[in-house]
């Protein structure tokens, strides 16, 4: 009975997915060879997140194997993907619920009826099931929603509906087995006598499907671009994924490199790893278990024994977001989507986590046990760590002793938490208007409720700057989740994850809900000369000089001190040579040098380029840790530093252009930095400041970072002509 009903909920979700599939021609991708995930993506231009799901959708069904090699092939039942009618699609627009509350005209799910009372007209029952489900959850969900359906069998079962809509409805649940006709004794309050009347009554399989909420939010576009990529692990991402562990983790709660190697090389299935431009920068964990009650007594190093590609339930073993982009939501995102795909895999009951506490210590010596049920004003749970699962519709079960031995801070205990991932809401609080408003009207001043709700969620320990960027102060992507919810309750507004990746600060924040944002490109002209006061001495007319490009402002760096536009220019000007012997504060020349050629270990030349004073950067300055600057090419160093000259010889003050459409363009190029740390660094030592402090690509990105510019930001690496673009 479960299994049927779950045909119904997954044909909601399945069918558009396979019809997409389908038009975009996968299955005639893989019929033609065998072909990894990756390379369909590729192929097909799909975000690899929702690719995955889908795949592993036409995997459950049967329609698909992969082997070793992690390639895709086509069984040979897959062909019953072509007997789905295209035609089912209009049963998506249909306005069933108009249709319920009788605003439409009767009829108009007739003939999907009459279809579905004929098996749809094909052969495969799986697939029937799936189409019924098409027809069916919307109706339960508009039933349930008006409150049409009559499930306490004392009145008739659409007791609620016009007669032609009974009539309809009465036929497609008698066909279906979902109703039957029963003799029910009915006492009248007004009498005391009982009376024998014939009711339409759910069925166990229709008191079963009336009783489950559909609250899956998978979207049908499973081509759809996100600007980041969502796949399963390979063994070659080992050395990431430990060195991404290192940074999310405290020494003493992170898992041994043997336990990563297990989770990707024995169930690579159960994991996904989260891409921002080819870089790994979040992972999340799982397996599968028998039942929670096994996770009793046990300590984490001892639940790897408990998988079983059996299991029923999924438990959550970690989830990894590199530090620097907390901020972006992406730690939100990477569990919404496990939980969703988790509720797509057949077999599976429930999803479970053993999470810890972040501020317990602030609250001792409250006993944990009362803590962990802890909640603030709003409702939500006082532990950033618990409300980041409560907020995602998690359930706080109880404490597990001496599950991680090595957290102190916890009192070597963990918190076991639980998804029903058949029924999970989404903890919303508050109903908020369901719109996409920038400017908000409220009697408060936005300014302070944005300030106010800033300080709420922010770390005792930090000091509120409105100009601040919210990473900066502390807030990252538990925290959040808490102000998101915050401001939607304050505001009366829907807020769209993306809005503090965009708008960072506090002001900046305040400035989106006033309508006042500074997304306009003319902004950036009022920090330049207006156009009639440009002398046009030059023959230029001013037309032209409105329409060209002007530069304003310089800064450089060259060997022979050559720190300003003014020295360059004078030490060209004087024919004065750049090139030096090796200064002694580089390396001890002697100990390299020789004068023949191709002596090993050995250089046949003492002199070269140098810039001065490159180890003088102030990584405070730049907001930087100093442990990320450590790991910086010095290209990318200079970029921040000489910006800001080239801002000062302007005259620019770098503030006024926050929040404009200023756009960065960097020329840059080589990779010596990277290569040097690659040979004399330790594996262990490279870490993910490392892979965002050697690559080019982000070079242009720390500038608009920085000065909070919403233009483009595009990084150009064509070699020795970088310069020239």
């Amino acid at each position: 009975m479960l299994e049927l009903i779950n045909r119904y909920e997954h044909g909601f979700v399945y069918i558009p997915v396979i019809l997409a599939c389908r038009e975009k021609g996968l299955f005639e991708l893989i019929k033609k060879k065998r072909i990894t995930h990756r390379q369909i993506a590729n192929t097909l231009g799909a975000n690899t997140g929702n690719l995955q799901v889908a795949l592993t959708m036409m995997e459950s069904l049967g329609w698909l194997s992969k082997n070793e090699a992690d390639e895709y092939s086509l069984k040979d039942n897959c062909q019953a993907y072509l007997s789905i009618p295209e035609e089912i699609l209009y049963l998506y627009n249909l306005p069933i619920e108009s249709y319920l509350l009788g605003k439409e005209k009767p009829g108009i799910i007739k003939n999907w009826i009459e279809l579905s009372q004929q098996q749809w007209n094909i052969n495969d029952r799986t697939i029937a099931d799936l189409l019924d489900g098409v027809l069916i959850i919307p109706i339960m969900l508009g039933l349930h929603k008006h409150n049409l359906l009559a499930v306490d069998e004392d009145k008739p079962l659409f007791y609620n509906v016009t007669p032609h809509i009974r009539e309809e409805l009465s036929r497609l649940f008698i066909a279906k087995g979902w109703a039957d006709k029963s003799l029910i004794k009915v006492q009248k309050h007004s009498q005391k006598s009982n009376k024998n009347k014939n009711y339409l009554c759910l069925t166990d399989i229709g008191k079963c499907l009336g009783q489950r909420t559909i609250i899956k939010s998978i979207s049908l576009n499973c081509f759809e671009n996100n600007y980041y990529n969502l796949r399963h692990p390979k063994i070659e991402d080992l050395r990431d994924l430990i060195a991404l562990e290192t940074l999310c983790w405290s020494e003493n709660l992170q898992v041994d490199n043997e336990e990563i190697y297990r989770r990707i090389f024995k169930i690579p299935q159960g994991q996904f790893i989260l891409e921002l431009e080819d870089k790994i920068v979040g992972a999340i964990y799982s397996q599968r278990i028998d039942n929670p009650q096994l996770l009793d007594n046990k300590t984490c190093t001892q639940v790897p024994l408990l998988h079983t590609e059996s299991g029923v339930v999924v438990q959550l073993l970690a989830v990894n977001i590199l530090p620097e982009l907390q901020n972006q939501g992406l730690g939100d995102r990477l569990l919404e989507f496990m939980l969703q795909y988790c509720a797509q895999i057949s077999g599976v009951e429930k999803v479970v986590a053993v999470t810890l506490c972040r501020n317990y210590p602030d609250y001792s010596p409250m006993p944990m046990a009362e803590y962990i049920h802890q909640k603030n004003e709003s409702g939500l749970l006082v532990d950033p760590l618990l409300r980041f699962h409560q907020i995602h519709g998690a359930k706080i079960e109880k404490l597990l002793p001496g599950y991680r031995p090595k957290d102190w801070e916890n009192q070597t205990c963990g918190v076991l938490v639980s998804y029903d991932i058949q029924h999970r809401q989404r903890f919303d609080g508050a109903t908020v208007e369901k719109n996409r408003q920038t400017k908000v009207k409220l009697t408060e001043d936005i300014d302070e409720v944005v300030a106010s709700c800033v300080r709420k969620v922010m770390h005792q320990k930090k000091s509120f700057d409105a100009q601040r960027a919210l990473m900066e102060m502390g807030i990252e992507s538990l925290e959040l989740l808490e102000l998101r919810y915050l401001l939607q309750k304050k505001l009366g507004v829907e807020i769209d994850p993306n809005l503090f990746f965009k708008y960072g600060t506090a002001a900046a924040i305040a400035s989106y809900f006033k309508g006042e944002t500074t997304e306009r490109s003319g902004e950036v002209s009022e920090v330049l000369p207006k156009p009639e006061a440009i002398k046009t001495d030059s023959g230029f007319s001013t037309a032209q000089l409105e329409n060209g490009v002007a530069i304003i402002g310089m800064a450089c760096r060259f060997p022979g001190d050559a720190d300003s536009p003014q020295q360059y220019w004078s030490l060209l000007h004087d024919g004065i040579d750049g090139i030096t012997e090796v200064p002694p504060t580089r390396w001890d020349i002697e100990q390299y040098y020789h004068p023949e050629k191709n002596q090993p270990g050995k250089i046949a030349n003492r002199y070269g380029g140098f810039l001065t004073e490159v180890d003088k950067f102030e990584p405070d300055f730049f907001r930087i840790s100093a442990r990320e600057a450590l790991y910086m090419d010095p290209q990318q160093r200079l970029l921040l530093e000489e910006h800001w000259k080239a801002l000062e010889d302007a005259g620019i003050n770098p503030e006024s252009l926050s929040g404009t459409e200023t756009g960065i363009f960097v020329g840059i190029a080589f990779h010596d930095y990277e290569r040097l740390q690659d040979k004399y660094y330790q594996e262990q030592d490279l870490n993910i400041y490392f892979a965002t402090g050697s690559s080019t690509a982000i070079g242009a990105g720390r500038l608009s970072y920085f000065f909070q510019l919403n233009g483009p930001s595009i990084t150009v690496d064509t070699a020795c002509s970088s310069s020239l673009r």
